[in-house]
């Protein structure tokens, strides 16, 4: 599909020489568009992305449940090489900004190829309060990569304790 300018229809679009090329009907020479066509002439591409995750960790399960003044999270991996350990970060918000809560480092487990369960009680929490929790791996150049994936969360209440005179 090409495109170019026509009045009163697609007069917007625009060329530059040297931006799109015409096989021609073999494909065994190639000739620029502008210069085939019109000086306005240019190939139409669509094209999709997919979100690149650089993460080296295969996260394979993470979910958050709320207990009784805290809530615990949990998460299941593979594929550690590489990976010194693990954050476990918090937000007040799904959009985040994400801040680590499990202090410098929780050591990863895993043999290489192997997957292991981790699990983290965040008690630095307010009952009735929505938390949202990200993992991020530490990798043994000490760079640091957070993973996209959310989990929920809304932190229970401390139990209430009644006094009975005897």
């Amino acid at each position: 599909a090409i495109e170019y300018a026509v009045s009163g229809y697609s007069s917007g679009a625009s060329a530059n020489a040297g931006e799109s090329w015409w096989g021609g009907t073999t494909g065994s020479s190639w000739s620029d568009l502008t210069a085939v066509w019109y000086s306005t002439t240019n190939a139409c591409i669509k094209a999709f992305t997919v979100r690149y995750n650089p993460t080296r960790v295969t996260l394979a399960g993470l979910r958050a449940e709320g207990e009784w003044g805290q809530v615990r999270v949990r998460w299941t991996t593979g594929n550690e090489e590489g990976v010194a350990g693990f954050q476990v970060r918090r937000a007040e918000r799904q959009e985040g900004p994400f801040e680590s809560v499990s202090g410098p480092l929780i050591p990863a487990t895993a043999l290489p190829g192997g997957m292991s369960q981790y699990e983290f009680v965040d008690r630095d929490v307010r009952p009735g309060r929505t938390y949202y929790y990200r993992i991020a791996e530490v990798l043994e150049d000490g760079s640091v990569l957070e993973h996209p994936r959310t989990a929920q969360a809304v932190a229970g209440a401390l139990p209430l304790y009644e006094l009975v005179p005897r």
